[in-house]
Formats: structure tokens, sequence, C-alpha cells
């Protein structure tokens, strides 16, 4: 959308470097290292967060990462293979997907602009009621913990991927390309309470580094994903876009089975 505004393509980067600084800004001035330099905070809340800084101050030193024990782990190695395939199809979808519009499709800037943030918007949304929905049958006991972690990894990696093959057999319907492209990918939000939060279950105490070791492993995918589909689509033929988005799918699903069992 900015794109389509007088100044082209430097207009989109003085607006979010402008966001970006104005941001930085509030951020330094709201922003105190403890709670009593903080004025605009009541006396009862800097006791609180007070008396919680001095308890975890006195706490003992906390034990070293069981390194040995987390790569041993079959649950952990779940978490990664998943990962691996929930960030192949979210680099596919950040880093290519455009191209595929644009190439295939014939949208142009603006367009595409629009599509992508329809997807992110679906995406934000059903990660939100997914979310509270979870939360519900939990709470009602309808459904155990593992399993709508499953649950929800398997539709977040079926759904993107069976939305890139529809949208890629569409013929040249692009309203039911972009239907099924924004549903697909929008699926993904079922990562967020299911995969993204499963390395909480496994172990509180590490959950920071078992959650890192599955993220920084998975984002490996962000530099096979953009090579890949490079040396596969030359010419940007669809047939081409076909057999990337075959890849994807038998990623995406691949590493959801290793998950689920």
């Amino acid at each position: 959308m900015l794109h389509s505004f007088p100044g082209n393509w430097p207009i989109v980067f003085y607006v979010w470097s402008s966001i970006g600084a104005v941001w930085t800004v509030i951020f330094g001035l709201t922003t105190f290292a403890f709670p009593t330099d903080y004025d605009d905070m009541s006396p009862k809340e800097k006791e609180i967060l007070s008396t919680y800084l001095q308890e975890t101050s006195k706490r003992e030193r906390a034990p070293n990462t069981p390194w040995k024990e987390i790569l041993r782990s079959m649950p952990v190695w779940a978490i990664i293979v998943a990962m691996i395939g929930h960030d192949w199809g979210l680099f596919a979808l950040v880093a290519d997907v455009p191209k595929f519009m644009k190439s295939v499709m014939h949208v142009n800037v603006k367009q595409n602009g629009f599509i992508n943030a329809g997807v992110f918007a679906c995406m934000w949304t059903i990660a939100i009621l997914s979310g509270i929905l979870v939360d519900f049958l939990q709470r009602k006991n309808v459904m155990k913990t593992v399993h709508s972690r499953k649950i929800g990894t398997t539709i977040a990696s079926v759904g993107p991927s069976i939305g890139l093959l529809g949208s890629v057999y569409s013929g040249c319907n692009i309203t039911w390309a972009l239907i099924l492209l924004v549903l697909g990918m929008g699926t993904m939000g079922f990562f967020y309470p299911s995969l993204k939060v499963n390395p909480i279950d496994l172990s509180v105490n590490y959950a920071a580094t078992l959650g890192a070791l599955g993220h920084g492993i998975g984002a490996l995918s962000g530099i096979i994903v953009p090579y890949l589909i490079g040396y596969l689509t030359p010419n940007s033929y669809r047939d081409e876009w076909r057999l990337v988005f075959w890849i994807s799918f038998g990623v995406m699903s691949l590493t959801n089975i290793f998950y689920m069992y």
C-alpha cells in the first residue's frame, strides 16, 4: 500500500524507520530498571515488586543446564523437528509466496501487500481464538494437554501446506487462490497454543533453553528455503511452483508425523 504513494519504494523505508525511531524514544522514556524509579506506580505495586526482587536475589544459583539429557530426549527432538517444518512453511510464506503471487497470479505490489496482511491478520486471529479454545477445553477436562499440542501442531502443519497446493492448482481463478492461501496459511496460528508453548510442558526450569534450541535449529530453514525455491523456479512457471509447494507439503507433513509419534 505504501508503495503506491508518491515516493515509491523510498517512502516504505522512511515510514518504517520513523516508526522504529518513535518506538525507541517511547520505550526509553517509559522503561525503568527498578520499580522505585517509576513515579506513576502505586506504593502497593512497588512493595510487591520490591519484595519479589529481594526473594529472587536470595535464591540459590540455578543448576547447570543438563545438555546431555536434553540432547538424548526424544520429546526435545520432536519439538526441534516440528520447528523445522513450521519455520519451513513460515519462511516460504514470508519470502516466496509474494513472488508466486506476482509471477504466476500476476498480482501487483499493492495487492500483494494486502494479501500478505490478510494472511497474517488471519493467523493472528486464529492464534488468539485457538488459545482461548484450548484453555477452555483443558479447564473442562475435555482434552489433555498432550492431545491439544498434537492436534494444534497437526492443523498448523497440514493446513498451510494444503492451502499452498490449493492455490497453485486453482488455475486462473485468483479468488479461489487467495481464499485457499489466506485460510490455509492462517491455520498456522494453531502453532501458538501448541508447539510454541510445548517446551514449557517438558521443563519449566529449562523452557527457555529448549525453546531457543528448537527455534534456533528451525530457523535454519530460512537459509535453505529461499535458495531452494530460487533454484527450482528459474522461470517462475506454474509447474515449477507446484514442485516447490509439493516439497513444502512433504517437509511439513513428515516433520509433523515425527512430532506425533
